[in-house]
């Protein structure tokens, strides 16, 4: 499997940590993503006992970012791309925030798109070429 590798947005907490932890010990390459490593202490313990895990700064609502991150691991083949981060807004129908409703749709249905589309040439040069979009109540 060591030479398998997988894309994890929304790395740094719950099923996405968890995802880090089960395809590093499986022996994968791990390219594990979130907002802000350097305060995830669960994520950068993890990849201290885990040399097969990179971790990257990626807010997946930074499209620009995203762009970025896919150059920078243009020479890169990505066997799963796993679009794990996702968030639920705080308000309810009676107090609907429109402003956190829209972040959450763009988080939680056009980042995957960006994802997906972004990263498509390290996907198709991939042995695998598997694409995961998670949801929970958040979709």
């Amino acid at each position: 499997m060591a030479n398998y590798q997988v894309l994890i947005t929304g790395a740094n907490r719950g099923i996405g940590l968890e995802f880090t932890k089960q395809y590093a010990q499986d022996g994968w390459n791990v390219i594990a993503c979130c907002r802000d490593p350097q305060s995830a202490t669960a994520l950068l313990a993890l990849a201290n006992t885990h040399p097969n895990i990179r971790t990257f700064s990626l807010d997946v609502t930074d499209f620009a970012k995203i762009d970025a991150l896919a150059l920078q691991l243009k020479n890169e083949s990505i066997d799963v791309l796993i679009n794990n981060a996702g968030v639920y807004p705080d308000s309810s129908l009676g107090d609907a925030d429109e402003n956190e409703w829209l972040d959450a749709f763009k988080i939680n249905s056009i980042a995957p798109l960006k994802m997906a589309s972004a990263f498509t040439s390290h996907i198709a040069k991939s042995t695998l070429k598997k694409i995961a979009v998670l949801s929970s109540k958040m979709g």
